[in-house]
């Protein structure tokens, strides 16, 4: 595997804000498919898209990766993420494990990570009733 495209992913991924979404074609193939909890993208040019759309949404993103392991054509990578929503302006952090797959490019992501934590928990309502209703079931 070749290690110089996680860094270009990892580096890119650290603050997105500051790199342009071309970036992205640097460690990517075109044949690129992303997953996360929330979605399912087949393309590189479809991921660039949502990508510019996510990042229009944001006024601030942080990623620190905590752990990495490569094993053949994959890698994973622990990380926690601090964000925050242009709407709602409250940040949200979270963490997850990311696993790609390698050839000369990244050709396939997955990421894992609690959803309810990443959106739900975050609006003011329904947030408040989940961590009400967590505690509930926390004390049984």
């Amino acid at each position: 595997m070749n290690a110089e495209i996680i860094t270009k992913f990892k580096k890119y991924y650290s603050d997105p804000m500051l790199q342009e979404v071309s970036f992205i074609d640097e460690f990517c193939d075109p044949d690129f498919k992303y997953q996360d909890p929330m979605r399912e993208i087949q393309g590189l040019e479809n991921f660039k898209n949502f990508h510019e759309k996510f990042r229009g949404n944001l006024h601030m993103i942080r990623m620190k990766y905590t752990h990495q392991s490569i094993l053949h054509d994959k890698a994973f990578l622990s990380w926690e993420c601090e964000l925050e929503f242009r709407v709602l302006r409250k940040k949200i952090c979270f963490s997850g494990i990311t696993v790609l797959i390698v050839t000369d490019k990244v050709i396939w992501q997955r990421n894992y990570y609690d959803d309810r934590t990443f959106m739900y928990e975050s609006w003011p309502v329904i947030g408040s009733l989940l961590k009400w209703v967590k505690v509930l079931v926390s004390h049984k």
